[in-house]
């Protein structure tokens, strides 16, 4: 019987700044603040012809050979009066890549192609919201509160709705279905599908996108009380650095602008929502 293998990848932070070659490519500005991890050659623009690897000298992941890169969203504290604050993060960010664990000598997995794009959620609020009705959760995407070193809640749709004393962990799985033609698409998102139902459990690839590819999934922590997290487990066999040296592959902003302290806007001027979605 064949064991499906899975990829625990921590990375260190690569670069926070204003740009998203996917959605605003060459755009110096892009609406709102991307913290990224992974390859050196990320950029505004990210032509799909030009392979990351074949531009990257170095990457702030451990495992040396991968140079994509990863990004998401910041996360802001809003205060009474209207200021914003950037949310610390206790360490960069982990990258998953899991198989089906059900059966998996039944199922193929193929590949990430060179030049595959994808993105999920929807940056313009956490969800749709209906007055007197539960918002509608994004797909892929869960919230952890993270209670005592030991204790955190279930994964929840939403922001929690309580203190998390030892902060929030946010985790966003990516589609595991693919259309196996397309390396992207308009909105990024059409060329992949999630699963019907659990695809941990085995539930199938929609017949729309029945290729099998690697579950990537997110895992960002953001520490309310500012402690250092330890560097990841690291996994043999594979080409693996440092967290120190990882941290040397860092670029510079190529937005100009304040993105710390206490501000009166968010970055790019985006209207903050609430946790359920509400102004």
């Amino acid at each position: 019987m064949a064991s499906p293998a899975s990829l625990k990848m921590p990375c260190s932070q690569l670069v926070l700044d204003r740009i998203d070659p996917l959605v605003d490519p060459g755009v110096m500005g892009s609406p709102h603040l991307h913290q990224i991890v992974g390859g050196n050659a990320f950029n505004a623009t990210m032509d799909p012809a030009d392979a990351p690897a074949d531009r990257a000298s170095c990457t702030t992941c451990t495992f040396t050979d991968d140079f994509s890169n990863y990004w998401t969203a910041v996360m802001y504290f809003q205060a009474r009066n209207g200021s914003y604050r950037r949310e610390a993060r206790n360490g960069g960010m982990t990258i998953y890549y899991f198989p089906q664990y059900i059966e998996p000598e039944k199922v193929k997995i193929r590949a990430f192609m060179s030049g595959f794009r994808m993105r999920t959620g929807y940056p313009s609020s956490p969800g749709p919201v209906v007055e007197d009705q539960e918002p509608t959760p994004l797909e892929g995407i869960t919230y952890t509160c993270l209670l005592h070193d030991y204790t955190r809640t279930t994964n929840l749709s939403y922001g929690p709705q309580q203190p998390c004393p030892e902060g929030i962990l946010t985790t966003i799985a990516f589609p595991p279905c693919w259309d196996g033609q397309n390396l992207d698409s308009p909105d990024h998102r059409s060329h992949v599908a999630y699963a019907d139902g659990d695809y941990n459990q085995g539930a199938a690839c929609p017949a729309s996108h029945p290729v099998h590819i690697p579950e990537v999934m997110l895992e960002i922590r953001w520490d309310t009380r500012g402690r250092r997290i330890a560097p990841g487990d690291q996994i043999c066999e594979l080409p693996v650095q440092t967290i120190p040296a990882a941290n040397e592959c860092m670029l510079a902003p190529s937005v100009e602008e304040d993105i710390d302290g206490w501000l009166d806007t968010m970055p790019g001027g985006v209207v903050a929502r609430d946790w359920t979605g509400s102004r």
